[in-house]
């Protein structure tokens, strides 16, 4: 049995995607970036606290949260963009072309 398949853009950006998520030096890279940005936001306020202005670092504390929380869909979207944009430049030639598969 021989199913024949035409490939397109959304074929091989779900593929770059997939490999890109399991991928573990992009979780752990991922991982890393989070934790980063929302510790300056920590250290920052704890500066803050410790220069006597409780208000920048309740603010401080806020934006880290709101930051740790938020940056996983910032990632998300911006790994999309950067994957369908390498696609297109890289397979643009295949697109349109019959894949097919044998059982």
């Amino acid at each position: 049995m021989t199913l024949t398949y035409p490939l397109n853009h959304h074929d091989f950006l779900t593929y770059q995607l997939y490999n890109t998520t399991r991928s573990k030096e992009t979780q752990k890279r991922r991982s890393k970036s989070r934790t980063r940005i929302a510790l300056f936001y920590f250290l920052f306020a704890l500066f803050a606290y410790l220069a006597v202005d409780s208000a920048l670092a309740i603010i401080s504390i806020v934006v880290g949260i709101v930051s740790y929380l938020i940056l996983p869909y910032y990632i998300k979207h911006r790994t999309y963009n950067a994957m369908s944009s390498f696609v297109q430049e890289q397979f643009h030639n295949k697109f349109g072309k019959s894949g097919s598969v044998e059982f």
